[in-house]
C-alpha cells in the first residue's frame, strides 16, 4: 500500500511525465479546435463514394467541333473552281469548314462573303438584299443547285480518257493526279463500275514512254506486278532518257566577240536531235537535209537582193524611150520635139497640166 502511494505522490509532483486525457476532453477539444481536420470512419467514405459517383467533365461535341478551324483557315473559293467534275465536293468541303467555325447563321453567312472571290460575294449579297436568304440551309441550298451539275458515265469515263502522260513528267505526279480524278468520279457515280485503276495508271504511263522504252517496260505491265514497283522502273527509265537527252555543258559554242560566224562544220557538229527513235543513219540524212536547205536558202536570198537593187544610172540610159514621142529611137532629155517645162504636152501652153485639169486651155482635147 505504502508503495502504491509513493508511485502516485510521484506522477503528480514529475513534471516529465505526459498527462493522459480521457476521452470526454479529446472530444471536447475536438468539437472547439477548428484546425483538426475530422477523420471520418471508413464506412461513412464508402457510402459517400457508392452515392456520389465521380464524374469527368465532357464538353459538348458542338464547341469541340466550332474550336477545330478559324474563318481565316478556309482557303478562298474561286469561282473557277466550280467547273467540272469536282464542283460537288469543293462545295461540301468549303461548306463543311466553315460550319465547323461558328453554329450561328448569321455568322456562317458573314464567313462564306468573306472567304469567296469577289463574284461569289456579291452574289450572296444580292442574295440577302433580295430576301432570298435568310438562314444557312438556305444559301446552301441556293448554291448546290446553282453550281452543281449532273454527272453522267460518258462524261466521267471521257475525263479520265483525256488524260494522258509525257514522259517529261514525273510518273508519281501524273499517278497522284489520276488517283484524285478517279476517286471523284468514283464518289460521285458509287454504282458504276471502272476499269481497274491500277491497270488503267500503268497503261497511261507506259504509253507516254518512247518505243525503244516501251519494249523495256511491256513486260511489267502484268496486272500482278504492283503499281509502285512499275513507277520505279519508269522513273530509272525516265533518268536514262533525260540524261541521253541533255545537252552537255558548253556542246553548243558561242559566238566569238568579234561577231563571226561558226564555221559550218562546228554548227552541224552542235546539233542536237531529241527524238529518241532517231538512228545514226537517219541523223545523217537529216543533217545532209540541213545542209541543203542553207544553201537553197542563202541562193534565194541572194536572188532577191539581185532583183530588189537599183539599177545605176548607165543601165537606165542605154534602154532609150521616148514618153513624148513614144518610141524607142531617143530618150525624153533628148527629145526635141517635147514642149518646155511646166508646159502641157497637148496645148504646149505653161501652167497647163492634164492632172489638174480636166480640158487643156484650148479646150481641143479631153482627157481620157
Amino acid at each position: 500500500m505504502k508503495r502504491i502511494e509513493l508511485w502516485s505522490q510521484e506522477n503528480q509532483t514529475n513534471p516529465f511525465l505526459t498527462p493522459q486525457l480521457s476521452t470526454d476532453s479529446v472530444k471536447e477539444e475536438n468539437q472547439t479546435n477548428p484546425f483538426l481536420t475530422p477523420q471520418l470512419s471508413t464506412d461513412s467514405v464508402e457510402e459517400k463514394n457508392q452515392t456520389k459517383p465521380v464524374h469527368a467533365p465532357q464538353l459538348s461535341t458542338d464547341s469541340v467541333k466550332e474550336g477545330l478551324i478559324k474563318p481565316r483557315d478556309i482557303p478562298v473559293l474561286e469561282l473557277h473552281q466550280l467547273q467540272g467534275l469536282d464542283a460537288t465536293a469543293r462545295l461540301q468541303m468549303f461548306f463543311e469548314l466553315i460550319e465547323q467555325c461558328s453554329s450561328s447563321d448569321a455568322t456562317r453567312i458573314q464567313i462564306a462573303k468573306g472567304r469567296v472571290c469577289s463574284e461569289l460575294s456579291i452574289l450572296i449579297h444580292s442574295y440577302q438584299t433580295n430576301h432570298k436568304v435568310e438562314t444557312w440551309a438556305t444559301l446552301r441550298n441556293l448554291f448546290e443547285t446553282e453550281f452543281t451539275t449532273e454527272v453522267s458515265v460518258d462524261r466521267a469515263w471521257q475525263a479520265l480518257e483525256t488524260m494522258s502522260y509525257d514522259w517529261g513528267e514525273s510518273p508519281q505526279a501524273f499517278t497522284h493526279r489520276f488517283i484524285c480524278q478517279h476517286a471523284v468520279i468514283a464518289t460521285k457515280l458509287p454504282n458504276e463500275k471502272f476499269p481497274d485503276r491500277d491497270k488503267t495508271i500503268k497503261r497511261k504511263l507506259w504509253y507516254g514512254l518512247p518505243v525503244a522504252s516501251r519494249e523495256k517496260l511491256e513486260g511489267f505491265l502484268d496486272e500482278g506486278y504492283p503499281l509502285k514497283k512499275f513507277i520505279d522502273r519508269l522513273e530509272h527509265e525516265r533518268q536514262l532518257l533525260e540524261e541521253r537527252h541533255t545537252p552537255k555543258v558548253n556542246m553548243i559554242p558561242a559566238h566569238n566577240q568579234q561577231g563571226k560566224v561558226l564555221d559550218e562544220k562546228e554548227t552541224n557538229s552542235s546539233i542536237h536531235f531529241p527524238n529518241s527513235e532517231t538512228t545514226e543513219d537517219e541523223g545523217e540524212s537529216l543533217k545532209q537535209q540541213i545542209q541543203e536547205l542553207k544553201a537553197s536558202l542563202a541562193q534565194v536570198k541572194l536572188e532577191k537582193s539581185s532583183s530588189h537593187a537599183s539599177p545605176s544610172r548607165r543601165e537606165t540610159f542605154t534602154q532609150k524611150y521616148c514618153a513624148y514621142c513614144q518610141t524607142q529611137t531617143h530618150n525624153l532629155p533628148e527629145c526635141w520635139r517635147k514642149p518646155p517645162l511646166d508646159h502641157c504636152f497637148d496645148c504646149r501652153k505653161p501652167g497647163c497640166r492634164r492632172a489638174r485639169l480636166p480640158l487643156c486651155y484650148d479646150g481641143s482635147r479631153s482627157l481620157q
